[in-house]
């Protein structure tokens, strides 16, 4: 097990005061995007080791400043249950593997950066049967959790980790903890945003 600091800009923000949503607006809406990323998943460690698959991001909204910040302060205050609970039933996209059924994405955030944007999508993982028949600790994983970094030119690099248990240290408040469980991380290569 070990454990992945997300870097992207959410994180350093929520230290920040949150201004209040001008008038008329709606914090609790996404903001409508269509944009469709494919890539290669390669495993380095463990089981998957050496295996690739192909994946389809396709984004149909992702959170605003305000909205992600409301996210992470939920988190940071009541815990990933709370995170899972508010985010049950949002959909803004899907994730899927070539060849399987996709699963729908519930928070997506994009940030931009010198080189291109980062790009972070998490929706909750599919427990298997023996995971709730047994109580296995798997269960504290109920995340998947992807972060890429896409250059203007539409190509990028990131990682995903198939479940994770996302939260912050009580003494470093601004950096969100994304802990995978059993398997290492995935190398996210050849990322491109088809436009």
């Amino acid at each position: 097990m070990t454990r992945f600091l997300a870097t992207f800009a959410l994180m350093i923000l929520i230290v920040a005061p949150l201004a209040p949503a001008p008038a008329g607006a709606h914090p609790q809406d996404d903001e409508e995007i269509r944009e469709v990323y494919t890539g290669t998943l390669i495993g380095l460690g463990g089981a998957l080791a050496g295996k690739t698959a192909t994946f389809t991001l396709r984004l149909t909204g992702r959170a605003t400043r305000d909205q992600a910040l409301r996210y992470a302060e939920l988190l940071r205050s009541k815990g990933q249950d709370a995170l899972r609970k508010q985010l049950d039933g949002r959909d803004v996209g899907t994730f899927s593997l070539t060849g399987r059924a996709g699963q729908t994405v519930n928070f997506a955030y994009e940030q931009e950066t010198p080189e291109g944007r980062r790009v972070i999508a998490v929706w909750e993982r599919w427990l298997q049967p023996f995971e709730i028949r047994y109580g296995s600790r798997s269960q504290d994983y109920p995340f998947s959790y992807l972060e890429m970094s896409v250059d203007k030119n539409g190509n990028g690099t990131g990682t995903l980790i198939g479940a994770a248990k996302l939260y912050f240290e009580k003494d470093d408040p601004a950096t969100l903890n994304v802990e995978n469980f059993a398997t290492y991380p995935l190398r996210v290569v050849n990322v491109r945003l088809e436009r």
